[in-house]
């Protein structure tokens, strides 16, 4: 699969070897990481045409603030926001639920299940925004303008 079908995620971890070994691992489906710090989090969400946002709750530069701004950000762009965490995931749940992450995952799983989470949030952003995008075209060759306009 080329990069280029395959999809990209923004990652924010302050962990070097998981990052590395994450980054190394998922690229091999073709999915590209883009490895960014908390403070360039809201520009990269912003700004990035990236299918999936995996935010390290552990690092020492995400707050609360950051996670509920990236999360509402992530949610107005429909791109999946996922939270990972050396906790468990039925520890994180609950918090993951407030700010409305897409999944939490636990970075002590195999890096095979993280990888394969990962895949399944990215491909389906792709699968979400070309439909929404063919939604939007026959509305305007129906002469509908979209509501945002």
């Amino acid at each position: 699969m080329s990069s280029l079908s395959a999809g990209s995620a923004l990652l924010v971890c302050d962990d070097d070897v998981f990052s590395r070994s994450f980054t190394n691992y998922i690229q091999a489906d073709g999915i590209v990481i883009h490895r960014v710090r908390a403070s360039e989090l809201i520009k990269g969400i912003t700004t990035r045409q990236t299918d999936c946002v995996v935010i390290d709750i552990s690092a020492r530069s995400v707050d609360a603030d950051l996670l509920m701004l990236a999360a509402t950000r992530c949610l107005f762009r429909m791109i999946p926001c996922l939270l990972i965490s050396g906790q468990t995931r039925a520890e994180v749940k609950p918090f993951g639920a407030v700010v409305r992450a897409a999944d939490v995952i636990c970075k002590h799983d195999r890096l095979a299940d993280i990888a394969a989470r990962v895949r399944m949030w990215v491909a389906s952003s792709r699968v979400d925004r070309q439909v929404s995008a063919a939604a939007i075209e026959r509305n305007v060759q129906a002469g509908l303008q979209p509501a945002f306009a």
